[in-house]
């Protein structure tokens, strides 16, 4: 997400700035990826290959976990970094992916993937018979992917179903969207039960907000063209109103600071098992 990626352009700047000319070309990458290490062109690749493949559920299972990861399995620091790894690793890293051959994992560096928050993570997963979705920017790579389906192994869980496909930014609340779009991409999807789990706001409720206000000075402002403008983005606010409500009631939303807790747990669970249906 953009906030997270200022967050890591902040910190990298302000972790690396002594080293001046002689800073790694890895950092520079760490700052595209989102400051976790994954390469702008592990991100390309994976916005030109995600939602690929057709129906993503297949027979369809009636539980999903829609997954972030920065935030939720590891937890981040004020600077939006993972808070238990080191700066200078994560930018080696973003320096190795490019050399990664295809089918070949991105590495985990100490501090992400955090057992006790993958610990509550596969508590949630087996007690609801759950599958997960990624909707994290780790599958926006395809090494990423690799990556997360490999911790997930080594806490005796399922790789992940499938992932969220990536759409423009609008309003804030671009992975609400998402969500809604891959629950819309095959019939088996309709009226299962989700939880998404993730430390931003998803929702963009201020966001959307601040859109509204200003669509609607522009409407009552009596230029003809500024009016019609704002009434197409009305409409679409109101569309987007929509799925955010759909998205809400499914929302837990993690502290970054400390990742996934037991509470967090509780919360999902309680979401997941209860009465089907008005998904």
């Amino acid at each position: 997400p953009a906030a997270k990626a200022a967050r890591a352009r902040a910190s990298v700047a302000a972790s690396k700035g002594a080293a001046g000319a002689q800073r790694p070309a890895g950092a520079a990458k760490l700052e595209a990826g989102g400051g976790t290490g994954r390469s702008a062109k592990g991100a390309a690749a994976g916005k030109a290959g995600a939602g690929a493949g057709g129906d993503p559920l297949g027979a369809g299972p009636r539980r999903l976990v829609f997954l972030d990861v920065d935030g939720v399995l590891h937890p981040l620091s004020e600077r939006g970094l993972p808070a238990e790894a080191d700066v200078d690793d994560l930018v080696r890293r973003a320096d190795e992916e490019d050399a990664l051959p295809a089918g070949a994992p991105l590495r985990v560096c100490a501090g992400e993937f955090l057992p006790r928050c993958l610990a509550v993570l596969r508590r949630v997963v087996d007690e609801a018979g759950a599958d997960i979705v990624l909707s994290s920017t780790w599958r926006e790579s395809p090494h990423g992917v690799l990556a997360v389906n490999a911790q997930l192994a080594q806490h005796r869980m399922r790789p992940v179903l499938g992932s969220t496909p990536i759409l423009p930014q609008l309003h804030r609340c671009r992975r609400a969207q998402e969500i809604h779009a891959f629950l819309c991409s095959a019939e088996a999807a309709r009226g299962c039960s989700f939880v998404v789990l993730d430390d931003d706001d998803v929702l963009g409720d201020e966001a959307r907000l601040a859109a509204r206000e200003a669509a609607e000075r522009d409407r009552d402002a009596g230029d003809a063209e500024a009016a019609a403008a704002a009434r197409e983005a009305l409409a679409q606010l109101a569309e987007v109103d929509i799925i955010v409500g759909m998205v809400r009631p499914h929302f837990v939303r993690v502290e970054a600071r400390r990742g996934l807790t037991e509470d967090d747990g509780v919360r999902a669970l309680n979401v997941l098992l209860r009465e089907q249906g008005g998904s």
